[in-house]
């Protein structure tokens, strides 16, 4: 196991899917949520910086590829969580194309829940909540780039109603008011899905690996911080027998 993958597990997270092992889509969280594969995605090698790309794997995902949670993650009431993981975009439509990361959002018509996507420019990341009738935003300039690994978490702490982003550990922004909130919108059993919409479409072109979710706890800037520093050590052999050095 990496490094990383025992930094995140310390912080016992609800799910943690890190993409390893013989299908790659079990939870080492305390969850046990296995993820279902939508139209194959494509195993590869990791985009954590640390992991030993032979040992650990990420997915590639393109139109309709994706993968669904069952209905999980919702997180109406008064709850405080937590979102992590690491992403490639791979498109320059990544923002103008909506693509879809992560979203929990119903399909049957009043479209309530949460979503978050691809919005303005490939650099930004747009996070909505989705009441019906209405929507309320935080969309903010990742410095997601092209072809190049980030690590993206969202935290989300009740009392104070504050979503907060964090890109390659550092805060990125926040958002405290919110004219619906407190209380995330019911989006009834369509699944958490990765890489797309509830429906299915508004599909993400890229690569996603690691991703955590903890439900019940916002973890600080400082643990964000400490998981991305983690991650970002760069993968190194262990020395041969002969004590030759890399």
């Amino acid at each position: 196991m990496s490094a990383y993958s025992s930094a995140v597990l310390a912080l016992n997270p609800n799910s943690y899917w890190r993409f390893s092992g013989a299908s790659g889509l079990t939870d080492s969280g305390s969850g046990g949520i296995t993820l279902t594969s939508i139209g194959a995605p494509i195993r590869a090698s990791s985009i954590v910086p640390s992991e030993n790309a032979v040992q650990d794997a990420a997915f590639k995902l393109d139109v309709p590829q994706y993968f669904t949670a069952g209905d999980n993650y919702e997180f109406t009431g008064e709850v405080n969580w937590t979102m992590a993981w690491w992403m490639k975009i791979q498109s320059t439509t990544f923002g103008t194309g909506f693509q879809r990361v992560l979203e929990k959002r119903d399909t049957g018509g009043t479209n309530q829940g949460w979503l978050i996507y691809g919005g303005g420019t490939a650099q930004n990341l747009q996070f909505d909540l989705d009441f019906g009738a209405t929507v309320e935003g935080f969309g903010a300039d990742a410095g997601l780039q092209v072809d190049r690994a980030h690590f993206v978490a969202y935290t989300w702490v009740d009392s104070t109603t504050t979503l907060t982003l964090y890109t390659d550990g550092a805060e990125i922004g926040t958002k405290t008011s919110w004219t619906t909130a407190p209380g995330f919108p019911a989006s009834g059993t369509t699944p958490f899905t990765i890489g797309a919409s509830g429906a299915g479409g508004a599909g993400f072109i890229g690569m996603i690996d690691d991703i955590a979710v903890w439900s019940g706890t916002a973890l600080t800037g400082t643990q964000i911080n400490n998981l991305w520093r983690t991650g970002n050590l760069l993968f190194r052999p262990a020395m041969s027998s002969r004590g030759t050095s890399w």
